[in-house]
């Protein structure tokens, strides 16, 4: 079993294998641990192809427009998604726009700009923000956050085949993950996505306390359908309708500041179909101030499994279920801060 990390890195080696027009750019792409690994057997066949940069992160991009435009499809690697932020200018004001101004000219614009969301203790307010309801809101740009590490695999591969600008997020917090963590977690359970009394949406990293909590749930006999939307941008809700159409409720689970978040969308979306409610929509999301540094900080920052089963225990207005020690920290052997 491949994990998350090694998915993305062999989906990369695939998609240059079979097309020469592709090039990677980044700080560290060329580095021995080569963005954790996703990069490195790319360098190692192809030196002239995975290039390392300079930090310049709004140059680069500029870059990436104009090979794009002379035929090639470039990957641009940032290493934390927060430093996006400099590169804003040509990702919102020319890339996403690009074919948009060309009056039809330019029908091809392949980008592919992969960036880490850098959860784990140590990474600060400057290094593990998820910015993805930011991008999803640019016309323009595709927005992808795959979850398991097959999606992964393929819709990097896909990314690369596609003929406009992808935003490709990956969670650090699931490169050690591999898909036999998503089978069945605890004896007599099950995860389900049509379920019978409440429907949970988990966004990113999300999904991993989403999925313990409705395993937990399960064996309680508590029926929750869960979806994991890995395209954001087209964002597609007619699963996610047909569920609440049966179970009346809704709680959107996403590692991001609530304010203009995704997860208020996706409850907007569905709230404008006039479903019939059993009781209004949640949205669990990170608070609205940065996270600390610290590991105590970040284990009272971030939605947890126990507070997920706790929420719809109180939706269906049940006694919440003592989980104890059947919660597994995956993050207790994270030792930061990279």
């Amino acid at each position: 079993m491949l994990t998350y990390a090694e998915a993305i890195g062999q989906g990369l080696v695939q998609a240059m294998a079979a097309d020469e027009s592709i090039y990677v750019l980044g700080a560290g792409v060329a580095d021995p641990k080569g963005i954790f690994g996703t990069t490195k057997v790319a360098h190692d066949r192809w030196p002239a192809r995975v290039i390392e940069t300079p930090l310049s992160e709004n140059m680069l991009t500029g870059a990436c427009l104009g090979m794009a435009l002379e035929g090639l499809r470039p990957v641009l690697v940032h290493a934390r998604n927060d430093f996006l932020m400099l590169t804003m200018d040509q990702l919102v004001n020319n890339i996403a726009k690009w074919q948009y101004m060309s009056g039809g000219k330019v029908a091809k614009l392949p980008i592919v700009i992969r960036a880490l969301i850098g959860r784990g203790w140590g990474q600060g307010p400057q290094h593990s923000q998820a910015l993805h309801a930011m991008f999803a809101h640019i016309p323009g740009l595709r927005v992808v956050m795959p979850v398991f590490g097959r999606d992964a695999k393929s819709m990097l591969a896909g990314a690369l085949r596609r003929d406009e600008p992808t935003i490709f997020l990956e969670s650090r917090r699931l490169y050690d993950t591999q898909d036999s963590r998503w089978q069945w977690i605890y004896q007599g359970s099950r995860v389900e996505t049509s379920g019978r009394d409440c429907t949970v949406v988990a966004i990113g990293a999300a999904a991993m306390d989403a999925w313990d909590a409705c395993c937990i749930l399960a064996a309680q006999d508590i029926r929750v359908g869960l979806h994991i939307p890995e395209v954001l941008k087209p964002l597609n809700i007619s699963s996610i309708l047909t569920s609440i159409s049966r179970t009346g409720r809704l709680v959107v689970i996403d590692h991001a500041y609530p304010f203009c978040g995704l997860a208020g969308e996706i409850i907007a979306q569905c709230a404008e179909q006039g479903l019939t409610w059993r009781s209004p929509p949640v949205r669990m999301t990170c608070p609205d101030y940065p996270c600390g540094s610290a590991q105590s900080y970040e284990q009272a920052y971030y939605p947890t499994t126990e507070a997920i089963v706790k929420k719809v225990c109180a939706l269906l207005n049940v006694e919440p279920i003592d989980i104890g020690s059947m919660v597994k920290d995956g993050e207790s052997s994270f030792r930061g801060p990279f």
